[in-house]
């Protein structure tokens, strides 16, 4: 990879992903997108996401190398874990983009950890061993500007850490086109993140967003309070 970070669009071009002229290829049954962010190397959430719904198509975020590898080639995980996603629906039903996302355009450092791959971060971790290796990041915003549909139903965030920078890095696009977010608070096994459920329960609050409890997530989650009229139909899971 050159030291120079690439054009997002570029960047997912060199990774497979179609284009239609500005906006990226999808299948014409799509109706509705879910963005998993933080995939893990067996996207559970998007697993489910699409056995509810033949009108979805969903595109996973996930920058450790290994946990693709897994994804593609169908890796089932232990017991205990939820059931890991078919690996022929992807490039069918969901495209994995090879990147981190977060407040800016960059070349950042990823701490991968080594015995669990699914809890590396751009934080350094506590209580993991790692390797650091050097990935692209990208601004939310900036993608979702390449989405013809005019809404995403639903993002899940689990970035280990950086879930909050996430969001940040959606801008206005995040904020007049999606309706539901769930993000994964994470302050103290990492070093340095600001990730805690009161600061985003305080900046989703700023930007428009209503905290709201529903039996089929886990994690912190909010709706869009310019988007109530659009949640019917959403597919909303973050079990764990």
């Amino acid at each position: 990879m050159n030291q120079e970070l690439p054009p997002l669009k570029e960047f997912l071009l060199a990774n497979e992903i179609p284009f239609d002229g500005n906006f990226i290829r999808l299948p014409e049954y799509t109706k509705r997108i879910n963005l998993d962010i933080g995939t893990s190397f067996y996207a559970p959430h998007s697993n489910v996401w699409l056995k509810r719904s033949d009108e979805l198509f969903v595109f996973g975020f996930e920058p450790v190398k290994e946990n693709i590898d897994k994804l593609k080639s169908g890796t089932k995980p232990g017991i205990g874990f939820p059931e890991a996603i078919d690996h022929n629906v992807l490039n069918k039903k969901m495209f994995i983009i090879p990147c981190a996302l977060g407040e800016h355009n960059k070349k950042t450092t990823l701490y991968v950890t080594t015995n669990h791959s699914d809890c590396s971060s751009i934080y350094e971790p506590v209580d993991f061993q790692y390797y650091k290796s050097l990935i692209p990041m990208y601004r939310l915003e900036e993608f979702l500007k390449l989405i013809k549909h005019e809404f995403i139903d639903y993002i899940k965030i689990d970035t280990q850490g950086s879930d909050l920078e996430v969001v940040k890095g959606g801008g206005d696009e995040l904020c007049n086109r999606v309706i539901y977010i769930t993000l994964e608070p994470n302050n103290d096994q990492y070093i340095g993140t600001n990730n805690s459920e009161e600061t985003i329960n305080k900046y989703m609050e700023s930007i428009g967003f209503i905290r709201i409890n529903l039996e089929l997530t886990n994690d912190p989650t909010f709706v869009n309070s310019r988007l109530i009229s659009k949640t019917d139909g959403c597919i909303v899971f973050q079990k764990t």
